[in-house]
C-alpha cells in the first residue's frame, strides 16, 4: 500500500516535470488559468472591471473557493456494496457558472488512471457518485484503489496537471479504497476502516508519527531548522 501511494505521488511529480515547459507559470496565470479567465471574460493583461472582479477572484484564488470531499468506507470485502459519495461544501456556484469542472480520478491497483465527470448541478448535499455490488474479484479487481477529487479549468483534462484549477490547488481530496476477499490484519474489528489510519484517508500505513515523510529529527550540521 505504501508503494502504491508513493507511486501515485511520483506519477504526479513526473507529470509536473513534463508539462512545466509548456505551461504558463507567471504569478497571474499559472498553467492554463489564463485561458479559463479569458473564457470568463477577464482581461489578463489589464485591470479588470468592477463587473469582472468576482470572476477574477474566483479564478485566481483557486482552492480557497472550493471545499469538497469524497465520502466512502475505506475497506470493502467481496459480497459488500461499494458506495462513493461526493460533497461540495463550497464552490458549487463556480461549477454551476461553468467556471470550473469537477472530476473523480480513479487509480487502479495496476496504476491505470481513469476520470469521471461530476455533474455541475451537484448541489451542497451528499451526492452518491457510484455504487457497485462486489460479487467477486472479477467484478472489481482486488487491491488498493486511489480516488482523487479534482477541479479543472472549463473543458480541462483532469489527468493533465496543467489543466487543474490553479495547479495543485485543484486537488481537493484523495481517498484510498482497498478491496479484499478475506479479512485484513489492518482491519481487526472488521469495520471497513484501517485501524492505524490516523488521518482517515484510507491508507493503512499512516501512523501518528507520519513515517512516510522521511523526516530526520536530527538538526542539520552547523545550524537548526
Amino acid at each position: 500500500m505504501i508503494t502504491l501511494k508513493r507511486l501515485f505521488v511520483s506519477l504526479l511529480m513526473v507529470a509536473v516535470a513534463t508539462t512545466m515547459a509548456s505551461a504558463k507559470n507567471d504569478e497571474t496565470c499559472p498553467g492554463k488559468s489564463c485561458e479559463a479567465k479569458e473564457k470568463a471574460g477577464v482581461n489578463t493583461l489589464t485591470d479588470v472591471s468592477v463587473d469582472s472582479e468576482s470572476k477574477a477572484s474566483v479564478l485566481l484564488n483557486g482552492r480557497n473557493d472550493f471545499k469538497a470531499d469524497i465520502r466512502t468506507k475505506h475497506i470493502y470485502y467481496v459480497g459488500e456494496t461499494l458506495s462513493v459519495f461526493v460533497k461540495f461544501s463550497r464552490g458549487i456556484d463556480i461549477l454551476a457558472d461553468e467556471l470550473a469542472d469537477a472530476h473523480i480520478i480513479v487509480v487502479t491497483p495496476n496504476t491505470d488512471a481513469y476520470s469521471f465527470p461530476v455533474d455541475s448541478s451537484i448541489g451542497p448535499q451528499d451526492r452518491k457518485f457510484f455504487s457497485l455490488d462486489i460479487e467477486n474479484a472479477e467484478t472489481l479487481p482486488l487491491g488498493q484503489y486511489q480516488l482523487g477529487l479534482v477541479v479543472t479549468i472549463p473543458g480541462g483534462d483532469p489527468l493533465d496537471i496543467k489543466d487543474w484549477y490553479n495547479g495543485f490547488r485543484g486537488l481537493l481530496d484523495m481517498e484510498g479504497i482497498y478491496i479484499s476477499d478475506q479479512p485484513l490484519p489492518e482491519d481487526v474489528d472488521a469495520d471497513g476502516e484501517c485501524d492505524a489510519d490516523a488521518d482517515g484517508d484510507g491508507f493503512c500505513e499512516d501512523k501518528n508519527t507520519d513515517d512516510d515523510d522521511n523526516v530526520d529529527p536530527e538538526p542539520l550540521p552547523g545550524g537548526t531548522l
